[in-house]
């Protein structure tokens, strides 16, 4: 006779952790395929529609135009990729899929692909506000959106449990 062993709630955590591993690594290397692809075929064209202009704008500096040198650069960004990675993916025990994160990470990622490949990245999105941006920096503010959307449930939550915090909820 066969000996079947009970499935313990360890091996279907481990098991719920490495498909949402799967499916994380999967969703990345979609939204990665979608913004080199359009970094690939808009670096090429100019033209406009309506109020939008594309056309290929590198952009050697962080956000918000800071820029420090473009190792130092690089080496903020890593910093900053390895301290997210950290927060939200090491650090979480649910099963569930983030994808506020997921977006952040990917579009990071891509635009971190531009720097190592290019020394720059390569932003064509100009809607006449300043600033030129991608895909990549679209995907990074609807994973931020996303985020903040879901923490603030939680914030508020807290405030309200914890007496200290009485401005913060009426």
């Amino acid at each position: 006779m066969p000996n079947h062993e009970p499935v313990t709630s360890y091996q279907v955590t481990k098991i719920m952790r490495q498909k949402k591993f799967v499916f994380f690594l999967f969703s990345v290397l979609c939204f990665l395929i979608l913004d080199q692809s359009t970094k690939a075929y808009f670096a090429s064209r100019v033209f406009s529609f309506g109020p939008l202009d594309v056309k290929l704008t590198p952009n050697s500096s962080l956000p918000f135009t800071l820029d420090l040198g473009s190792i130092v650069n690089l080496i903020i960004i890593l910093v900053f990729l390895g301290v997210f990675i950290y927060l939200f993916f090491l650090k979480e025990y649910s099963s569930k899929i983030e994808w506020g994160p997921t977006l952040v990470l990917s579009g990071a990622i891509g635009n971190l692909i531009d720097r190592i490949r290019f020394g720059y990245v390569r932003d064509f999105l100009d809607v006449g506000l300043g600033f030129v941006f991608n895909l990549a920096d679209i995907i990074i503010l609807l994973g931020i959106l996303i985020i903040l959307i879901q923490q603030t449930p939680k914030l508020r939550g807290k405030a309200l449990i914890d007496g200290r915090n009485r401005n913060i909820m009426p």
